[in-house]
């Protein structure tokens, strides 16, 4: 079998690159196979995990991205160097519920565990945040 195909890109905290970000992993996606659909899922999914790294890594300097692709699935991991925060209570629910309490903003979590199949957010005092995402060629049905 062959090493796995890899992307890595780093950017300047500055949403200015956001396009470049999006072009470059969708261009990825869409040459290995993905779907219109499921490039657009993972489109959103990098943009708002790589919003939150630039707008709330407090301190930390450039924004680390990785993409791997190994023939099953494409994984992209996101790296800010910024302070852990509460992940896994973020983006709970369903929508009627997020709009009947909040306002405006604070989706991203949300969009990223509802378009990608595998989402895993760790800290540690190397990389800081790093938020792993994978999303399948041909998901595997859940029901």
């Amino acid at each position: 079998m062959a090493d796995p195909e890899r992307v890595s890109l780093r950017i300047p905290r500055d949403t200015r690159y956001l396009s470049l970000v999006r072009r470059v992993f969708v261009a990825l996606a869409g040459r290995v196979g993905f779907a219109a659909g499921a490039i657009a899922e993972i489109e959103m999914a990098i943009d708002e995990a790589t919003s939150n790294a630039i707008r709330h890594a407090d301190g930390a300097g450039a924004v680390d991205l990785e993409a791997t692709w190994d023939g099953a699935g494409l994984t992209v991991t996101v790296k800010d160097g910024g302070k852990p925060f509460p992940f896994e209570r973020s983006g709970a629910g369903d929508l009627e519920t997020y709009h009947a309490g909040r306002g405006p903003g604070g989706l991203g979590v949300y969009i990223i565990k509802r378009f990608m199949d595998e989402v895993e957010y760790r800290h540690g005092p190397e990389t800081g945040n790093e938020l792993k995402m994978r999303k399948y060629l041909c998901p595997t049905s859940t029901s």
